[in-house]
């Protein structure tokens, strides 16, 4: 199964969701597609993620 892991922003907090192919919203309460577990690696680097988001600033 190929997934897709989105981010989008709700009163500019991370909301975080798992869909199928078809567009199946997938997201469960518990691991490990659950948005507790995004959050938890999103968190976890925090000095290096700006509101979920990681990454590189390329200049």
């Amino acid at each position: 199964m190929k997934v897709l892991f989105t981010t989008d922003y709700k009163d500019n907090k991370p909301a975080y969701k798992v869909f199928t192919e078809d567009g199946k919203d997938i997201t469960v309460k518990t691991v490990p597609l659950s948005a507790n577990t995004c959050i938890t690696c999103h968190t976890g680097y925090r000095n290096f993620c700006k509101n979920g988001q990681c990454g590189a600033i390329v200049k």
